[in-house]
């Protein structure tokens, strides 16, 4: 697995990232170039590739014109369901009215945490579009990138657990296996989509999907998380208490809101620096439960953030943000 170690130049200096962003490909030759690979050696390897060589990937299934932003997708799925950038809007495929309802239900209060935190992405309706692929319905939602100028984003799924009732046995049970064998069963998280702007190269690098999978000790865990904090110049330890705050404030809702959720995610982003604030969001809710108990929690979920926070606090403290 590919990731890279930030370090501290001495000093007063803001620290400075060490890290080898991976290498920028252009057109694919017959022998793909070799991906960076962890000092432990454990791990999958997480290919890097330039936004053009990502958008020219996508641009052969777009499901409308008005994708100039799409490179900000960084998990899902493409074709019919790739996501649509409009402005301060983003209309995503409704796969699943579970979330659409789960959306309606914060927009009309009912999730009362959700609402007074700002937890997820805000929700303007449903809408049917006629596409290249037929008539598709998509629910429309806040853009939680709209006003960045660069972002670095990360998509973490959330949970020990990612199979849900739904399931068939056998998608269960490979489920079941998956989460078994990566940091999903021992942290309760793991990486489902990353891309991080070198503000150095002048460009983003895209990261595999399962870019830190395999990240299954503390060592290269760390290393894998702090990849995503690396841009290039600085190891961006400032936006770590604003990570925090907002996972906090997940947290309370977990552990006592009544819900539940499966193969739903934490998105992080943050911008260069003087542009605009990072944000943490919950988002994919297909497969959101409401427990019988208002009070009851999301033991799963509540394990990943803590967990995640205890890496984003010792990665805080190794390498204080310069006052």
């Amino acid at each position: 697995m590919g990731c890279a170690v930030a370090k501290a130049e001495p000093g007063n200096k803001a620290p400075v990232a060490k890290a080898t962003k991976p290498a920028a490909t252009t057109k694919p030759a017959a022998t793909k170039p070799t991906p960076p690979v962890a000092a432990t050696g454990a791990g999958a390897a997480a290919a890097a590739t330039t936004e053009k060589e990502a958008k020219g990937k996508e641009g052969k299934a777009k499901a409308k014109p008005k994708q100039a932003q799409e490179g900000d997708q960084i998990g899902g799925h493409g074709g019919a369901l790739s996501l649509v950038f409009e402005g301060e809007k983003v209309l995503k495929p409704n796969g699943n009215p579970k979330e659409v309802d789960f959306y309606k239900r914060v927009e009309a209060g009912e999730v009362p945490l959700v609402t007074k935190y700002s937890l997820c992405p805000k929700f303007y309706g449903t809408e049917v579009r006629e596409t290249e692929y037929g008539k598709i319905e998509y629910f429309i939602m806040q853009d939680a990138f709209h006003g960045f100028k660069h972002p670095s984003i990360l998509d973490m799924k959330m949970g020990q657990q990612t199979w849900h009732a739904e399931c068939t046995p056998d998608k269960r049970q490979k489920h079941i296996e998956q989460d078994s064998k990566c940091s999903t069963g021992k942290y309760g998280f793991r990486f489902c989509g990353m891309k991080v702007y070198d503000i150095k190269e002048g460009k983003p690098i895209k990261f595999d999907k399962k870019f830190g999978w395999y990240s299954l000790d503390d060592q290269t865990m760390t290393e894998s998380i702090t990849t995503f904090l690396n841009d290039g110049a600085t190891l961006r330890t400032d936006i770590i208490p604003a990570f925090l705050e907002r996972m906090q404030q997940a947290r309370e809702f977990l552990s006592g809101g009544g819900w539940q959720f499966f193969a739903s995610s934490l998105l992080f982003a943050y911008d260069e620096p003087g542009g605009h604030p990072p944000v943490v969001y919950m988002i994919d809710f297909a497969h959101a439960v409401q427990l019988s108990d208002p009070s009851g929690s999301d033991p799963g979920y509540c394990f990943g953030i803590d967990q995640l926070m205890k890496f984003f606090t010792a990665i805080q403290a190794a390498h204080p943000a310069p006052q």
